[in-house]
């Protein structure tokens, strides 16, 4: 851990709970993106992901799905 960001969180441990917790949730929720973007760039993460894309196609070219204003009908 950097210096800045001790100096940082050290300075957030005087801030009330409320606060605390609202920070706390947007420092994980940036670990969590970044842990997504990891997975995504994986080239297996790729590979099925393509898969999953043609064969949505696919499906879209044999008829078989529906446009999305018929769900909100």
């Amino acid at each position: 851990m950097t210096e800045l960001l001790e100096k940082a969180i050290s300075g957030l441990r005087e801030l009330p709970e409320p606060e605390q917790d609202i920070l706390a949730e947007f420092i994980s929720s940036i670990v969590a993106e970044r842990k997504f973007d990891r997975l995504l760039e994986s080239p297996k993460s790729l590979e099925v992901l393509h898969k999953m894309a043609d064969a949505a196609l696919e499906e879209d070219r044999r008829g078989e799905t529906r446009d999305i204003e018929e769900l909100w009908r």
